[in-house]
């Protein structure tokens, strides 16, 4: 694999969310959300930032403080995904905002492993 396939998929996926959240076809109010690429959010556990690939933050009013956190974990692999990443993904979200984080992974050209796919499906990411 290409040094930068990860960061240009990534671009891509980022580019994709931009658009369809301007779009408003993301179900949510585009007025009321910042994307960002590469923001890193605070772990109590780690005492350090988690960096996500994508995040889509949601406000209600004049609030400053985000009520959802949209993370989008981006896998560009030459081989299928993993049941073990999506743990450690579902466990970054916890970190990241608790009940206020929502999680999606999304693969270039690769399948998920079944028993990542059940993982996932039960953690609603």
């Amino acid at each position: 694999m290409p040094k930068n396939t990860g960061k240009k998929f990534e671009l891509e996926v980022y580019d994709a969310i931009k658009s369809l959240l301007d779009n408003e076809q993301l179900g949510l109010v585009p007025s009321s959300c910042k994307v960002f690429k590469g923001k890193g959010y605070y772990s109590k556990d780690r005492e350090s930032d988690i960096i996500t690939d994508i995040s889509v933050e949601v406000y209600v009013g004049d609030s400053t403080i985000p009520s959802i956190i949209w993370v989008w974990e981006c896998k560009d692999y030459g081989k299928s995904v993993p049941v073990d990443d999506i743990e450690e993904f579902h466990s970054k979200l916890s970190q990241i905002g608790g009940n206020r984080t929502k999680g999606t992974i999304i693969a270039s050209n690769v399948a998920f492993q079944a028993g990542a796919l059940k993982f996932a499906s039960s953690k609603g990411i």
